[in-house]
C-alpha cells in the first residue's frame, strides 16, 4: 500500500508499505524512494520491524562490473562507458559484497546491444548486496552517477515517518 507520495519538479518521494509480504517473520516493513531529478539520483530507504531478532538480505542484480571500496560502504558500477557509485547508510554493522547467485550449468549472462548499432557483446550477471541482524532495522542506498556519499543527500536518513 502506498502510504505517502509528493512530487515536484525537482524530485519525488514515496512510501509504501510491503508488511504484508513479510508477515509473520515482520511486524512492519516500509520502503521509500527518493528520486531527485536534478542531481540524477535515486534513493532507496527500507525500515525493518521485525517480530524477533533477524538476519535480512538486501541485494541488487547488475550488469556491470563492480568494485568494492576498501570500506565496502560503496561500490563503483561500470558498463559501457557510464559509471555509477552505490552508497550505504545504515546504524547496523553493514558491509556490502558480492554474492553468490543459484548454481547455473553455465554463468549467466546477457547479451547487450553494441554502440551504435555495433556487434554485441555477452556480460555476466551480478549480484551486490549485504545482510543485516536485528530486531529493528533501517538503511539507505544510494544510486549516484558520480561519487557521493548517502548521507550528502538531504533528508536521505531521516526516518520514513518524515519523508
Amino acid at each position: 500500500a502506498i502510504l505517502r507520495y509528493a512530487a515536484d519538479e525537482s524530485e519525488c518521494r514515496i512510501v509504501v508499505d510491503l508488511s504484508a509480504a513479510y508477515t509473520p517473520r515482520a511486524a512492519r516493513v516500509h520502503r521509500g524512494f527518493l528520486l531527485d531529478r536534478t542531481r540524477r539520483r535515486v534513493m532507496v530507504r527500507d525500515e525493518i520491524e521485525g517480530t524477533a531478532d533477524a538476519q535480512v538480505t538486501w541485494a541488487f542484480h547488475t550488469l556491470a562490473d563492480v568494485r568494492l571500496a576498501a570500506d565496502r560502504r560503496s561500490a563503483e558500477l561500470s558498463l559501457g562507458g557510464k559509471t555509477l557509485t552505490v552508497t550505504v547508510e545504515s546504524e547496523a554493522e553493514v558491509q556490502l559484497r558480492l554474492m553468490p547467485l543459484p548454481p547455473e550449468p553455465e554463468p549467466r549472462q546477457v547479451k547487450l546491444p553494441g554502440p551504435r548499432g555495433g556487434p554485441g557483446y555477452y556480460h555476466r550477471l551480478t549480484k551486490v548486496g549485504f545482510v543485516a541482524s536485528g530486531s529493528r532495522l533501517a538503511w539507505s542506498v544510494g544510486f549516484f552517477p558520480d561519487a557521493h556519499d548517502v548521507t550528502q543527500v538531504p533528508g536521505a536518513a531521516r526516518p520514513l515517518t518524515e519523508w
